[in-house]
């Protein structure tokens, strides 16, 4: 008589261990997303480094990303983020073009999820401006003018563009005694007159 009751006490108190299929109540929802914030992906510019992430929800790791139709911008790839939660898209644009693809990601748990995104690698624009006014020009208009015999410097600025930028005279020529070096035209005018010219970067 012992022994009976106590495997019936033992078998009751395996029971409510045995019953975890269905799981507590207000569970968070645990199906396999793709997101980004804001949800579309950052614009791209020909020749300058790109970099956007887009990041996974649910499901459980690890994660595989892959392009499931189309291409990436000719340039761009895919990139495993640090935080093992989303996948970068890096590198530097080669082609002007408007790029739809759609991305795909699988979770562990066999879960899959897509997302159709757009990148468009357009041409940059580059303004030229000078640190006397800050004012923006073209590379064309007037600027600051120089006295007779008296010391002359300018420094050229860009607004927009990125790196180390190359200046050169693309047309004309600057005043006799005034000379480009790097992104300052400097010296002494030796002439008066007024001479036109063409700043290129």
């Amino acid at each position: 008589m012992t022994r009976r009751l106590l495997l019936l006490f033992v078998a009751s108190l395996l029971l409510p261990f045995a019953c975890s299929d269905e799981g507590p109540t207000g569970v968070a929802d645990t199906t396999l997303t793709i997101h980004t914030d804001p949800d579309s992906l950052s614009g791209a510019s020909l020749t300058n480094a790109y970099g956007d992430t887009i990041q996974a929800g649910g499901g459980e790791q690890p994660w595989l990303w892959s392009i499931a139709s189309g291409s990436l911008p000719a340039g761009l790839t895919l990139a495993a983020e640090d935080s093992g939660r989303g996948i970068g898209i890096l590198g530097t644009p080669t082609t002007v073009e408007t790029a739809t693809f759609t991305l795909a990601v699988a979770s562990s748990d066999g879960q899959t999820a897509t997302k159709e995104y757009t990148i468009a690698v357009i041409i940059a624009t580059l303004k030229v401006a000078t640190t006397a006014d800050l004012d923006t020009i073209s590379m064309v208009d007037p600027i600051k003018s120089g006295v007779l015999t008296k010391s002359y410097s300018l420094t050229l600025k860009t607004v927009g563009g990125n790196g180390t930028n190359t200046w050169s005279i693309d047309t004309g020529m600057l005043p006799d005694g005034l000379t480009l070096s790097g992104d300052k035209i400097t010296g002494i005018p030796l002439t008066v007159g007024t001479e036109y010219f063409t700043l290129k970067v």
